[in-house]
């Protein structure tokens, strides 16, 4: 049997759910040609189990010439990599990073968040949240910020393979 048959296919349930929602939005527009009313969409709603305001936006997916999988559940959340803050604040907490962060004698996390909170007031803009800057330490290379606190041998140590450190006390033949 294969996972088609079975469901699961990780990607089986959400094209079954995307045809029943081509189906039933078909049905509805071929039954309603003079046009939907509220209670038509109301009740495509509750058979979807889906908001009105989200059935409207795949009636217009659908109008619009779109297939199948423009009518696929969508994963909740933003999208990966999507940035909220403005240009501005970005560069910003780019610049703090860098020069206030990013230096051998590295303030704790904590003093960044203040000093990054302190220049966007000063600059007349709304702070970000610390989890948002904690992201933007997080996506630094570990090799640029061990390279520009002056932690060569943290960025040395990280090069080595998994038990490839030196031994300080020369080698051993394991007689002990």
């Amino acid at each position: 049997m294969s996972g088609v048959e079975t469901g699961t296919d990780g990607d089986y349930e959400p094209w079954e759910e995307a045809c029943r929602r081509e189906e039933a939005i078909r049905d509805l527009i071929s039954r309603c040609p003079e046009g939907l009313t509220r209670s038509d969409v109301d009740h495509l709603a509750w058979e979807l189990e889906l908001s009105r305001a989200t059935v409207y936006r795949l009636i217009k997916r659908y109008r619009d010439g779109g297939t199948v999988t423009a009518l696929m559940p969508a994963p909740p959340g933003r999208p990966k990599g999507y940035r909220t803050l403005d240009a501005a604040r970005e560069a910003l907490i780019r610049r703090t990073i860098d020069a206030f962060f990013l230096r051998p004698t590295r303030p704790s996390f904590a003093r960044l968040v203040h000093e990054i909170r302190s220049r966007c007031l000063e600059a007349g803009l709304p702070p970000p949240n610390w989890r948002t800057i904690k992201q933007r330490l997080a996506e630094l290379d570990f090799r640029v910020r061990a390279r520009r606190r002056g932690e060569a041998e943290a960025m040395e140590g990280n090069a080595r393979g998994a038990g490839e450190h030196e031994d300080p006390g020369g080698a051993r033949d394991g007689a002990g």
